[in-house]
């Protein structure tokens, strides 16, 4: 019997395909067009502890199109300088497509970014941010010329600070869940004179 490989195995023997494949992060999800829809940005599969400092998501972006995501940056240990980096790394020949940071309440951070993908089929903007507190933040991601095509968006701490998954509001609920019953178990015990 003969085995057949796959041809992603036979192009990436032979160095073809290494430079198309992108990071496994997760894929947007639709609706997030607002930022009480966005899609919470998450780590690398290869890295789900996020040891790395990095999160991120892979789109799709047209000009009738605004796409949300949505991370928490931790400034504890931050020592000074800029304390966010975002990335958006666009394949489309002929395009542009741009980023703009916001605030949890929707106020913007610095001016929108834009990229226009070159001749050879491809574009990275990257822009640091010096963030004033810790907090939800959003990134939305829009076409602003061209047809529909797809990108890779991450955020990165910098400086000792910290990206993190924002906790669906269901884990937000367990963990209140959670506290209540640890704070019910200690009154009871309190009530008895329990040490």
């Amino acid at each position: 019997m003969t085995r057949k490989l796959p041809l992603i195995v036979i192009l990436a023997s032979f160095g073809l395909f290494a430079s198309t494949v992108q990071a496994a992060f997760i894929t947007e999800t639709e609706p997030n067009g607002t930022i009480a829809t966005a899609t919470l940005l998450q780590p690398d599969s290869a890295d789900p502890t996020n040891a790395n400092n990095v999160l991120g998501v892979t789109g799709g972006a047209s000009t009738t199109d605004s796409d949300f995501f949505g991370f928490n940056l931790d400034l504890t240990n931050t020592v000074g300088g800029n304390d966010l980096r975002i990335k958006l790394d666009a394949v489309q020949n002929s395009r542009s497509i741009a980023f703009q940071l916001y605030d949890a309440l929707g106020n913007t951070i610095g001016t929108e970014q834009t990229l226009s993908t070159n001749s050879s089929n491809q574009g990275i903007k990257q822009t640091d941010y010096n963030i004033p507190a810790s907090g939800d933040y959003y990134v939305r991601v829009r076409a602003t010329s061209g047809s529909s095509f797809s990108y890779e968006l991450t955020v990165a701490g910098l400086n000792g600070s910290k990206v993190n998954v924002i906790p669906e509001p269901a884990s937000l609920a367990l963990m209140g869940l959670g506290g209540l019953l640890m704070l019910g178990r200690g009154t009871f015990r309190g009530g008895r004179g329990d040490a």
